[in-house]
């Protein structure tokens, strides 16, 4: 037969319902009903003699309550049923790519567990180390500039970033010899002939 359109030898295509028991699924058995059920095939051709199947909580076949997790470990993929309504379910899926969180500054979560880096608890003794690429709590664009470039509004005056009372007063306050006339301060040729 011909293989199947998007669905290389091996890899599982995963299909999703969510059926409530009432109107034309008033038959439907309750093991079903206001569940996400989840089936597979993995199969290459309508040949096949493989059969989509029906996943559940862990291959039960149950179909997944609400906050239900299904992990495929063959292919590194996790499915949450995380909430429904009368007429939909939401299904997260997550490709995971190691089992517990390593790799604390990378921006994604890498375990699936709903936590990205340093907000896994895998992650919570993390030290943010200057150079590390990721401005952490308590690195500032003074303390660590090659985490934190400086923006406007930040609280440090990054003169080095060429930052100037006239260019970012939130951060550098106009004073009198910072080479600014602010004559909303009330500086003036008077009061500062410095600036």
């Amino acid at each position: 037969g011909s293989a199947w359109v998007g669905n290389p030898a091996g890899t599982p295509a995963y299909y999703f319902s969510y059926r409530i028991n009432t109107g034309y699924d008033a038959a439907l058995l309750t093991q079903y009903s206001q569940k996400v059920n989840i089936h597979m095939y993995n199969g290459t051709s309508i040949y096949d003699s493989l059969r989509p199947y029906l996943q559940g909580n862990n291959g039960g076949g149950s179909g997944l309550l609400v906050g239900g997790k299904f992990n495929d470990t063959r292919t590194g993929v996790m499915m949450t049923f995380t909430a429904f309504n009368a007429t939909h379910a939401n299904i997260s899926v997550c490709r995971y790519s190691e089992f517990r969180e390593s790799n604390c500054v990378d921006g994604l979560d890498n375990d699936c567990n709903g936590r990205v880096d340093t907000a896994d608890p895998a992650c919570s003794n993390y030290v943010s180390v200057c150079g590390d690429g990721v401005c952490f709590t308590g690195e500032t664009a003074l303390s660590c500039p090659a985490d934190c470039p400086a923006v406007c509004g930040d609280g440090a005056c990054e003169k080095t970033r060429n930052e100037t009372a006239a260019n970012c007063p939130a951060d550098c306050p106009a004073v009198c010899g910072d080479g600014f006339c602010d004559r909303n301060r009330t500086e003036s040729a008077g009061t500062c002939a410095t600036d």
